[in-house]
């Protein structure tokens, strides 16, 4: 399922028609009995009354949502700004002196296309952590942490002396319009890491320690309010929880051969901090956009855990004077980006009674919310799994999800051919740029066939780019579990995985093949079926 704009359909301002048995909401699949008053449920077969509202429908003239074109469709469920987007900095100074001139160019671009509505906050860090206050102020002040150690939400207020009646009334996180001038003035004194780096040695950069205290900073003064952090970072994590190198420059950081045979010490131990971080940011709706530069690994493999829980977005290049960042950077706060942006978000899953859902791969959290509805046949839970609901907090356009369904076993329940099951995704969420609370509901119909006797009807309706990237969304969730050290099934090693991948390949391209007469060594593939084998060639 990708997350974009729906063309040329704006959001109904009215609230959505649900079935009194499933919650389904009303779609172009329902059918009405207009005499009655009353719809059919596709799902559960259920009857409904329609509200007062939708007495006056003729089939001529029908509410938006039963149009064969609005099989997903957007309500305004809150059309009052809850709270306006927050945006908290997070700035490596650990620079050569070129990259430093560029990367302050860069965040004075980034600062001059906020959104006039928004919040902003300000870290540097280097070998310390510094929170600027942005509050005007002739004698402007930072508040200096220690890089080896990370603080609690308690301590964090006692230290910047947060007001714990008020927390929002404080002076590190403050509407762009009173934060700018401070703002621009910080960016231009900001000063290279004053630390003294002894020859043959990289920087001290506590990349971690910062982002756990912008993490912690956000949860004391916004809890649970949808905020972003944007981290600017120029080299590897040398200092503090979540180091992935030496600080010797003649210890090579860590390459793809050590994670993969263990022997990156320091990765396991830096991974986990940030996977803990990834949930704990995930819980207060907080996402983590990950900017960085440099010609040596900056610790990607070891942060993305909270990029990717939190759904923020990830731009990595070899110098902060490359022009496709700062372009990046303005297309998303003043382009389409931002406006189409989503973040608090909650997906429901609703289906026929013979979908049973394994799990969804993408940047989301389980909500662990048991239904009948959950596959319970899987050899294992494939994502985030064992529930119908899960959490994102944060969405772009480009967002993707990648839903495993199982279909139920028809000696139990059978399926008849040609038969049709629905699914309904709901997702609530609140839209950035105007602070509405929004439901955006898909629903689609599935019809069964199989190899004996609707071989035709299968290939038919297959769509070989979607099953190439949900396939490779499923491996590469796999890929990364056994690099976490967990045990899936007898999947244990990459190479296994890989050959795994092969024997897929190979057993559809047996099914769905048509070998040319008296020649089993070349076959054939329907148009429809042509291109996936190169699909997945590619990718493995």
């Amino acid at each position: 399922m990708l997350w974009k704009q729906i063309p040329d359909h704006q959001p109904v301002p009215y609230q959505p028609v649900t079935c009194q048995r499933c919650r389904c909401v009303l779609n172009p699949y329902c059918s009405l009995d207009l005499n009655n008053k009353t719809w059919l449920c596709p799902i559960c077969k259920g009857v409904s009354p329609l509200p007062a509202s939708y007495h006056c429908m003729t089939q001529d003239c029908l509410a938006a949502e039963m149009l064969t074109n609005y099989t997903t469709i957007e309500y305004t469920i809150n059309s009052q700004t809850e709270f306006p987007p927050v945006f908290l900095f997070v700035v490596d100074t650990c620079l050569s002196e070129k990259e430093h001139q560029a990367l302050k160019t860069l965040l004075l671009q980034a600062i001059g296309t906020l959104p006039p509505t928004s919040l902003v906050g300000f870290i540097s860090y280097g070998k310390l952590v510094y929170v600027h206050e942005l509050k005007f102020s002739e004698c402007p002040r930072n508040f200096v942490f220690n890089g080896v150690k990370t603080y609690d939400v308690l301590k964090l207020k006692q230290y910047l002396s947060l007001n714990t009646a008020t927390p929002t009334a404080n002076n590190f996180i403050l509407p762009i319009s009173e934060a700018e001038q401070m703002l621009n003035t910080i960016i231009d004194t900001l000063e290279v890491d004053p630390f003294i780096v002894e020859r043959g040695n990289r920087f001290e950069r506590c990349t971690g320690a910062a982002l756990d205290i912008a993490v912690t900073l956000l949860e004391s003064i916004f809890p649970k309010t949808s905020s972003q952090i944007f981290l600017f970072t120029g080299g590897p994590i040398t200092r503090g929880p979540g180091t992935m190198a030496e600080i010797k420059r003649s210890e090579i950081v860590r390459q793809h051969n050590d994670i993969e045979t263990g022997k990156a010490e320091l990765s396991k131990k830096s991974k986990e901090f940030f996977a803990a971080m990834a949930d704990k940011a995930s819980s207060n709706n907080i996402v983590v956009n990950y900017i960085g530069a440099s010609f040596e690994e900056t610790g990607l493999y070891e942060v993305h855990p909270v990029i990717y829980k939190t759904g923020g977005f990830l731009l990595s290049n070899e110098s902060f004077a490359e022009e496709n960042i700062s372009k990046t950077l303005i297309k998303y706060f003043k382009g389409g980006i931002f406006h189409n942006s989503g973040a608090d978000a909650t997906i429901i899953y609703n289906a026929s009674p013979n979908l049973k859902i394994s799990g969804c791969v993408g940047p989301c959290a389980s909500l662990n919310v048991g239904s009948p509805l959950v596959s319970l046949t899987s050899p294992s839970t494939i994502g985030e799994g064992n529930t119908i609901e899960w959490k994102i907090c944060g969405l772009l356009p480009t967002t993707t999800f990648g839903f495993i369904f199982d279909i139920t076993n028809p000696k139990t329940s059978p399926i008849g051919l040609n038969e049709i099951g629905y699914v309904q995704f709901s997702t609530k969420y609140m839209h950035i740029s105007t602070g509405e609370i929004r439901l955006r509901v898909t629903t689609t119909a599935v019809r069964f066939a199989d190899l004996t006797s609707n071989k035709d009807l299968l290939v038919q309706g297959f769509d070989q780019e979607a099953a190439t990237i949900l396939f490779a969304k499923s491996m590469m969730w796999k890929i990364q579990s056994v690099s976490s050290n967990q045990t899936i099934s007898s999947l244990v090693t990459t190479n296994e995985i890989i050959q795994n991948i092969d024997r897929k390949l190979i057993s559809f391209c047996k099914l769905f093949a048509a070998y040319k007469q008296r020649d089993t060594s070349s076959f054939t593939l329907d148009p429809q079926l042509q291109y996936l084998p190169q699909f997945i060639y590619h990718f493995r």
